[in-house]
Formats: C-alpha cells, sequence, structure tokens
C-alpha cells in the first residue's frame, strides 16, 4: 500500500518516487520527461509542502486508481484553472510553464 500524501520512502530518489506513486495511485507506468517546476508553500503554520511538478508520459490507456482514491478527471489547460488553487497557477505562469508544454485547450 503506497504511503499517504505522496511521501518519499526513505532514501527514494525523486523520480524513482514519482514513478511508484504513479503505479500505486493509478496504475500507469510513467516515463519522466523532465521537472518543470519547484516550489514550496505552507498549508498551515506547522506545515510546509514541497511541489514537484514533472512532465511525464504514459501508454497506458487503462487508469485503475487505488482504494485511497474515487475519482479522476483528464483536464485541459483552461480547467486547471478550475482545479488547481490561484496560487499555483499563477506561479505557472510566472514562471513560463504552460508555455513549455503543449496542452489541449
Amino acid at each position: 500500500m503506497g504511503d499517504r500524501g505522496g511521501q518519499l520512502h526513505f532514501g527514494e530518489e525523486l523520480e524513482e518516487a514519482l514513478i511508484r506513486e504513479a503505479r500505486e495511485e493509478v496504475g500507469i507506468k510513467v516515463q519522466i520527461d523532465e521537472l518543470l517546476f519547484a516550489n514550496t508553500f505552507f498549508t498551515d503554520p506547522h506545515r510546509q509542502v514541497i511541489l514537484l511538478m514533472y512532465l511525464c508520459r504514459t501508454k497506458d490507456h487503462q487508469v485503475n486508481l487505488s482504494e485511497e482514491h474515487s475519482e479522476y478527471k483528464w483536464a485541459t489547460r483552461s480547467e486547471l484553472y478550475h482545479y488547481l488553487p490561484y496560487a499555483i497557477t499563477s506561479d505557472l505562469e510566472k514562471y513560463k510553464v504552460f508555455e513549455k508544454i503543449k496542452l489541449i485547450d
């Protein structure tokens, strides 16, 4: 069973953790192309989160959610503004992340 919140296993490389989490949480095998963006923010005064956004690809067409999840959605670029917090989308625009990848509008 996977770790809650996408935590790293001790000694695990970042990319290994991403591949493992994709397999455990949504049942797909991903190929990592590149790190697109990294940032950190506080969810409360005692909890700091690090956000790492990678460009990944998969040949898998079937998503198989783990028991931790009940639904998923493939989102277009314009839909991301609805689903992601403003703080994240504004940073993605500021650092031109959307320009690095091809997303469907």
